[in-house]
């Protein structure tokens, strides 16, 4: 019997000493795994900034430059006379937007989005707060709009031909120099929002 009771304790000291170990190393295995998931959500969380200041230094600039070439038109369209706006854009005597002093051509912002969309693939955007997802959706989601309207802005100016008048010119011209612009400002405001509030 003392024997027994001996191989018992033996056994059930074994299987307390097993158990422990293999719990420790589960509790040590999970903490692990947490500190890596809240090492990557901090990464991509610095790469989402740093890629908002990027995308907002590249808009500042064509901001500057918008406003320019709206002056710049509004003094041309005070004594603009009605008549060339029916003009064929190729016609002698019609208006370029090259006579617009500063002009270098639309100027669309080039911004990137690569954090976002490798934020949405690497699966780390599951341990984001609701709060984080919501600015961060918002600030591309705007980002986006604008986007396309840079893509239709193009569209619209590619597809000038010699039957285009002033006029569809002008209207591209004004669409750039307000609503768009108006946009890009707007953009800016976001991205300066977004960068306070995802800032650790």
């Amino acid at each position: 019997m003392n024997k027994l009771k001996r191989n018992f304790l033996k056994y059930f000291f074994e299987f307390i000493i097993v158990t422990f170990g293999v719990a420790l190393g589960l509790i040590l295995s999970e903490w692990r795994k947490n500190e890596e998931t809240e090492l990557k959500k901090q990464q991509s969380i610095h790469y989402i900034i740093n890629e908002i200041e990027t995308n907002k230094e590249e808009l500042s600039k064509t901001v500057q430059y918008h406003e320019l070439i709206k002056k710049n038109i509004d003094s041309i369209s005070r004594n603009f006379p009605s008549e060339k706006l029916s003009m064929n854009i190729l016609e002698k005597g019609a208006f370029h937007p090259m006579k617009i002093k500063g002009w270098k051509g639309l100027e669309i912002p080039k911004l990137s989005e690569t954090a976002f969309n490798n934020l949405k693939l690497s699966g780390i955007i599951e341990n984001y707060s609701f709060e984080s997802l919501e600015e961060i959706s918002k600030v591309y989601n705007q980002q986006k709009y604008l986007t396309e309207l840079s893509s239709s802005l193009i569209e619209k100016t590619v597809n000038f031909n010699s039957n285009t008048k002033v006029s569809d010119m002008m209207m591209v011209l004004d669409l750039l120099t307000s609503d768009y612009l108006q946009l890009e400002k707007e953009l800016i405001i976001d991205y300066n929002e977004s960068i306070e509030k995802l800032k650790p």
